[in-house]
């Protein structure tokens, strides 16, 4: 089928109505958008977070592979309190903990050889937090 260019300006000039369906079909519609648009944003909303970055030698270029990164949730704070994540950084010295509980924690990265690091850090709800860290070797 091929529109002229007069009846492709009639339908641009003609704005789509929905006229044409009844209106409980309408209200019916409208209540599955808010519906549907409600559940995106407590989707959004649950307050899981990400947090990442790589352990670096005292050189700041290399990453160190095998160190343990751990998350342990402050036991003061009741959504995190019970929390405690670990992971091992990969070869490239990078480490990613995912859906972690946004709150208050102490971060600690150690390994055989090297002064073990340790921060306090807060993790926002539904953000990614990246932090690097150089460690140093042990004397």
């Amino acid at each position: 089928m091929m529109l002229n260019s007069a009846a492709i300006h009639d339908f641009v000039k003609e704005p789509l109505s929905m006229n044409f369906l009844p209106k409980t079909v309408v209200k019916a519609l409208g209540f599955v958008l808010l519906l549907t648009l409600a559940t995106a944003v407590v989707q959004a909303q649950k307050g899981r977070s990400w947090v990442n970055g790589i352990v670096f030698d005292e050189s700041e270029t290399q990453g160190i592979a095998g160190v343990t990164v751990e998350l342990t949730g402050d036991p003061g704070s009741p959504g995190v309190a019970a929390v405690k994540l670990s992971t091992k950084t990969d070869e490239g010295g990078k480490y990613y903990f995912k859906d972690v509980p946004h709150g208050d924690y102490t971060f600690k990265a150690s390994a055989p050889g090297l002064v073990p690091y340790q921060i306090n850090l807060f993790v926002a709800a539904d953000t990614l937090t990246a932090l690097q860290v150089k460690m140093r070797k042990a004397k």
